[in-house]
């Protein structure tokens, strides 16, 4: 049941203006705002092989193997050249208080990608 106002009118037809002023608001903007979409997806270099070896070295971790989750992500970093895998790989170190580890994985990634600003970083606050 509407509930009246003391000018008469009721609150369901206030919400139904500002609904009204919106969608008028919104086809002013136009289609030019909206974002477009890509025709293609574009598709992860993530194959079955390095799949299974993340899902597997995060289950080592889960399990308290942090020395084989250690050892699982830095050969998949290694294969697949990704920053997020050796960023979580020293996060997986640090996480086991395994400093030395820590440092290898952040000596691997800046010899991997020398270019990396991040890689340079955390070696350096490892190095600190």
């Amino acid at each position: 049941m509407p509930v009246s106002t003391p000018a008469g009118r009721t609150a369901h037809g206030r919400s139904v203006r500002r609904l009204a002023a919106l969608a008028a608001s919104a086809t002013l903007l136009g289609a030019a705002s909206l974002p477009t979409v890509a025709a293609d997806p574009v598709n992860s270099s993530l194959d079955a092989r390095l799949f299974y070896q993340l899902m597997i070295g995060e289950m080592e971790l889960r399990a308290g193997q942090a020395g084989t989750a250690y050892q699982v992500m830095l050969d998949a970093a290694r294969r697949s050249r990704s920053e997020e895998l050796y960023r979580r790989t020293v996060e997986i170190a640090l996480q086991s208080r395994a400093g030395e580890q820590a440092l290898a994985a952040a000596r691997s990634w800046r010899e991997a990608l020398p270019e990396s600003l991040e890689a340079h970083r955390v070696l350096l606050q490892l190095l600190l």
